[in-house]
């Protein structure tokens, strides 16, 4: 569940992540424009929520039986916006996030057997290895 309050503990907004299997959340950011953007991993499929622009489920399916890392974007009014995956064979987790002036984000995570983003695939060295990955906030 997504889920915000106010100062007093009086909800003001509760939205729910659908998924099947487990998932969960390891890190949150905080951009200047009030967008947030939450890290973990998931086990199987998740649906973070519509996008407000095209009313289109903002989701994720795992590529195997083990566990996929994500990076999901929610804007000001917490509506979701985008998210990526870091897949592959093994297991791959996104741990954490830091925000760099001008709302650069860095994510780092570990990974077994590989790891793909986008287009790219990271290969393993054998057991646990670790990723550090600059991610877009912004359209480039």
């Amino acid at each position: 569940m997504f889920a915000k309050y106010d100062f007093r503990g009086n909800m003001l907004l509760a939205r729910t992540v659908v998924a099947s299997g487990d998932q969960r959340v390891l890190d949150v950011a905080h951009l200047s424009d009030g967008s947030i953007i939450i890290a973990g991993w998931i086990e199987s499929s998740v649906v973070f929520g519509a996008n407000p622009d095209t009313d289109l489920p903002v989701s994720l399916s795992n590529s195997n039986n083990g566990k996929d890392g994500f990076i999901t974007l929610y804007d000001a009014a917490d509506a979701p916006l985008g998210t990526m995956r870091v897949g592959g064979a093994g297991d791959q987790e996104v741990t954490g996030l830091a925000v760099l002036p001008g709302d650069r984000l860095v994510a780092v995570g570990n990974y077994t057997q590989g790891a793909t983003v986008g287009g790219t695939t990271l290969a393993s060295a054998g057991g646990t290895d670790m990723f550090i990955l600059r991610v877009a906030t912004q359209p480039e």
